[in-house]
């Protein structure tokens, strides 16, 4: 007697099928690298959001794939926001709501984003740019562990060592210089 399985037809369909999914998924997975969003994404792909869903549930490998995904588009908006911070944008120049115009050529200016580029040095070196410093912690102060207290009095050092730091700088800056007298040359005897 013969054993009977699964008609060859079923295993081609669940293989069409899976393939399938998985090409649905790289198109969707490309949109969300590009706009960012998940219903835009799901209508340039042409699947529908709650495949999205269903694949975060069910698949194994498709959110870290989705998370790849995301991390692109966000280093694509990081990209273009060190650019508008440091390369600026161009911007037509306008006088009573029309172009301006010198020597037949459209007169532009550049514009630079300074909350942008502030918020990068904020990003880069919180210790010397953040205005607002939060103390490392969490939960009840009265509760603290020895290793919390040490990380504490470890993050007040080094604020206080950064006030002095920047308070010295300040009085230095405006101390007058301090005149330079030249040498009297010894005299022989």
């Amino acid at each position: 007697m013969a054993v009977s399985g699964p008609p060859s037809d079923t295993i081609g369909h669940a293989y069409a099928r899976a393939r399938f999914n998985l090409a649905s998924q790289e198109r969707f997975l490309a949109c969300v690298a590009e706009c960012g969003r998940v219903l835009d994404a799901s209508r340039w792909a042409k699947v529908a959001r709650s495949e999205h869903y269903r694949w975060l549930d069910e698949d194994p490998t498709y959110p870290v794939r989705f998370k790849a995904a995301e991390k692109r588009w966000l280093q694509s908006m990081k990209d273009e926001a060190v650019r508008r911070a440091h390369d600026g944008v161009l911007k037509l120049l306008l006088y009573k709501g029309k172009p301006v115009r010198h020597q037949g050529q459209l007169v532009y200016e550049r514009i630079y984003s300074d909350h942008l580029m502030i918020k990068f040095l904020e990003a880069g070196d919180p210790d010397h740019f953040n205005r607002q410093r939060v103390a490392p912690l969490e939960g009840d102060l009265d509760n603290l562990t020895e290793g919390q207290v040490r990380d504490l009095l470890e993050w007040l050092r080094k604020g206080i060592q950064a006030a002095e730091s920047i308070q010295m700088q300040k009085e230095a800056a405006q101390l007058p210089a301090a005149e330079v007298q030249p040498a009297e040359p010894e005299r022989k005897k």
